[in-house]
């Protein structure tokens, strides 16, 4: 049973030393805004905590909204801040839950005492099952524990033509932030997952269990119309 309704949903800042991108590049926090629409449909209250542009500390955030569950989304190099959020959200008595692209992969890295769930898929409507009390054990893309003891279940594709629209409303409140080069303010569409070449450098072409999947154009055409 959750304490509230309140989910705080976090992008972790890409680095704390002056070597990174602010400034240049900073990405909208799309994968939360999807998530968002999801929780909202679900009847929960989202809150977006994007390290990238917030002026307000985590762990001002945190006790603020006094939230039964925390989202933190991020890729490899975030792994570090992902974790400390991880183990702050715990301490606060939420539920803590960890996504994106990197815990898709690697999602063992994350198993520990202050995780309670880990989502190796896409879909955004698996966390609102999740919160909504649905057993974990029928939620596929899912890692969960069970008498102290991780549970893999089987991860599965995601169709992207069942995305909903994204919440953008974060975007809107901080659109004097987000921008790719001189492009401001830039938001982001999401066209497609995965990657339909085989190149053995790169992980892109395993995300989303290897399964290139596309939208169609005309929906994308009028997503960028509705921004």
């Amino acid at each position: 049973m959750m304490k509230n309704n309140t989910v705080l949903l976090v992008h972790p800042e890409i680095s704390r030393t002056k070597y990174n991108f602010a400034g240049i590049i900073d990405n909208e926090p799309l994968e939360l805004e999807y998530i968002c629409t999801a929780l909202e449909n679900a009847g929960f209250e989202p809150h977006i905590w994007d390290g990238q542009v917030e002026k307000v500390p985590f762990i001002s955030k945190l006790r603020e909204l006094h939230p039964a569950a925390v989202y933190i989304c991020g890729r490899t190099r975030q792994e570090s801040f992902m974790k400390e959020y991880a183990r702050g959200a715990k301490k606060s008595g939420a539920i803590t839950m960890i996504g994106g692209q990197h815990a898709q992969r690697c999602f063992k890295r994350f198993f520990s005492d202050y995780t309670d769930f880990i989502f190796t898929g896409y879909d955004p409507q698996l966390i609102a099952d999740v919160l909504c009390g649905k057993d974990p054990a029928s939620v596929s893309s899912l890692c969960y524990k069970n008498e102290g003891r991780w549970i893999m279940n089987k991860a599965v594709p995601h169709d992207i033509c069942t995305l909903p629209r994204p919440d953008r409303t974060y975007f809107y409140e901080h659109q004097d932030r987000y921008r790719y080069l001189e492009l401001l303010p830039a938001a982001h569409v999401r066209t497609a997952y995965s990657c339909p070449y085989r190149c053995s450098f790169c992980i892109r072409n395993r995300l989303n269990c290897g399964v290139y999947a596309q939208r169609d154009i005309a929906d994308v055409v009028d997503e960028i119309a509705e921004i």
